[in-house]
């Protein structure tokens, strides 16, 4: 955790106000206008069962692990941090838990601009700076095409998790004995006057996960036989396949 803590003090830094309109500018192409990066959590397996509490670090895979939550930009760039809870806490619950979450949940925040949010999956919820995936059947397929366009976006931090773990090895499995539960993360907070500002008043993470949709909708339309190709893919039973 010590190495973890150095990186996050010297290395990692939330992306400036002028990083965030290029990021939304590139995630714009894929339907996403305001997209500023991906957020997604991940499991760091233990090769041992941690000697406090260990039945809490045993996860859905069946094995010892702690949870990291990971956003990233467009470039794959990891733009925040935050791990050590134990592996069997769902990524919404320790995403609760970090510094980020409280910028999420306001509509006035430090360190998003104007309609500016993050894409996650379905394990997470709407908030005022965050669009997740619709939990939803394939019936629904205005939302199923949505999930479809989001899905799309969000295999960049899927390919960023899988670069992070196979550049260091130790993150596949963990040989250290874990002797305490504190958890590590950066703060996003910019050291300098922010200059952004939020959503403003009466803007909630439903409304902005509607306005969302119908933007992605009609941008992955326009532009590609994406959506298509996914209706292509579709079985005789109507279930859309991950892209």
């Amino acid at each position: 955790m010590t190495a973890i803590e150095d990186v996050l003090s010297s290395e990692l830094k939330w992306s400036s106000p002028r990083e965030r309109h290029q990021i939304s500018r590139m995630f714009a192409e894929k339907g996403f206008p305001g997209c500023v990066g991906l957020i997604d959590g991940t499991l760091i397996e233990l090769l041992q069962r941690p000697r406090f509490d260990g039945e809490t670090y045993y996860d859905r895979k069946a094995n010892y692990s702690i949870n990291a939550q990971i956003v990233c930009d467009h470039r794959r760039k990891i733009t925040f941090l935050y791990c050590g809870l134990p592996g069997s806490v769902q990524d919404v619950s320790a995403a609760r838990r970090s510094t980020l979450w409280k910028y999420l949940e306001r509509d006035e925040s430090v360190i998003f601009g104007r309609e500016e949010y993050l894409l996650g999956d379905s394990g997470y919820i709407p908030m005022p700076h965050l669009v997740p995936a619709f939990k939803v059947s394939a019936a629904n397929c205005e939302k199923s095409d949505f999930n479809n366009c989001l899905a799309h976006a969000r295999v960049i931090n899927e390919h960023c998790i899988g670069v992070l773990k196979s550049r260091w090895h130790s993150l596949k499995q963990l040989r250290t004995q874990l002797k305490s539960d504190g958890a590590v993360e950066h703060d996003p907070t910019p050291n300098e006057n922010p200059t952004a500002t939020g959503l403003g008043a009466g803007q909630s993470g439903t409304s902005l996960c509607n306005r969302v949709m119908e933007n992605a909708l009609r941008i992955c339309r326009q532009h590609g036989g994406f959506l298509n190709r996914q209706r292509r893919m579709q079985d005789n039973n109507g279930v859309f396949h991950a892209p």
